[in-house]
């Protein structure tokens, strides 16, 4: 059953126009800002990144999806060095099936024309559905979303709830990296030659993240606390050019 929420939001067209106007307010200097930060890292923060109607709309349905559909996981993961996913998600299948404003905002030309410009490229829904988006949550001490790459060059992350600073949750990142999936000790061998990058954030952050060449982990939670995001996922035009494989998707959602 579809969740109901703000009715003049409910349409891919009506929330468009919403973003649009919003993003008309971003000036150029700004957005030329954020390319180059987007650049230099693969990590770049958006400040106010939707309107506070979009906001209220797309937390509220998050929150009732994640309370009825979230399924709770425990998993290493062997491609990536036995790397751990203690967390609870929300698959795509069922946010399309039961949401609203979610799978409408990622259809939002005017979102995706925006986030475009940051990523300095064209972005594309991704071939494969399970990734375009998805509710995760870590709520436990212990719960962690451990090391990866993402099998699609560009994600959104949006922090719908963030844990206090001193309970971990933080998000860590080493830049510039591949992932060689015949090999599962990459991971360890990035972290034992990189330097790994920590940002930290507050609930209704957004970040852009080029998670295809950032290996990028959240860190344990230290303490219960409750960490929800909203995560959608694009492919660069390289990523519709080769084939690409789902092993670390596949088994989160098996």
């Amino acid at each position: 059953m579809k969740e109901n929420f703000d009715s003049n939001l409910d349409t891919v067209a009506s929330l468009d126009a919403e973003l649009e106007r919003h993003y008309a307010g971003v000036s150029p200097a700004a957005l030329d800002e954020l390319r180059r930060a987007f650049a230099a890292t693969g990590y770049v923060k958006i400040p106010s990144f939707t309107p506070p109607a979009v906001t209220r709309a797309v937390r509220a349905e998050a929150h009732a999806l994640f309370e009825r559909l979230a399924v709770r996981r425990n998993v290493r993961m062997r491609v990536t060095g036995n790397t751990p996913r203690i967390l609870s998600n929300v698959r795509c299948a069922d946010i399309r099936r039961d949401g609203q404003l979610i799978p409408a905002f990622y259809a939002a030309p005017a979102l995706k024309r925006f986030v475009a410009a940051v990523f300095g490229e064209a972005c594309h829904d991704t071939p494969y559905e399970n990734e375009r988006y998805m509710i995760l949550s870590l709520r436990a001490a212990g719960d962690t979303h451990g090391w990866h790459w993402d099998d699609y060059a560009f994600s959104l992350i949006w922090l719908i709830e963030a844990p206090p600073k001193e309970k971990g949750g933080w998000v860590e990142f080493v830049p510039r990296t591949r992932w060689d999936k015949d090999d599962p000790d990459t991971v360890a061998r990035v972290l034992r030659e990189r330097e790994v990058e920590r940002r930290d954030h507050v609930r209704d952050d957004v970040y852009l993240l080029r998670g295809d060449t950032c290996m990028h982990r959240v860190a344990p939670l230290t303490g219960d606390a409750f960490r929800l995001v909203l995560n959608l996922a694009w492919a660069s035009a390289e990523d519709l050019d080769k084939p690409v494989s789902h092993e670390t998707l596949d088994e989160l959602y098996g």
